[in-house]
């Protein structure tokens, strides 16, 4: 269930990106590349898998 919705994340992610790319014509090459990172980088965010990751998401408690 991970992987889809990182899948799905990426591939909104990629096509919102995308989007103002096209409507301004820019290279292809530039479109693609930019596709292909978002795509990328939002499955390596959703399964990465590091120590203490939830310690850090929760924060330390303190409010400013």
């Amino acid at each position: 269930m991970d992987k889809l919705l990182s899948v799905v994340i990426g591939l909104v992610t990629a096509i919102v990106a995308v989007i103002p790319m096209v409507v301004q014509k820019l290279p292809r090459y530039s479109t693609i590349a930019t596709l292909f990172f978002y795509f990328f980088i939002s499955i390596i965010i959703v399964n990465i898998d590091l120590p203490h990751i939830i310690w850090w998401l929760q924060g330390d408690g303190r409010t400013f």
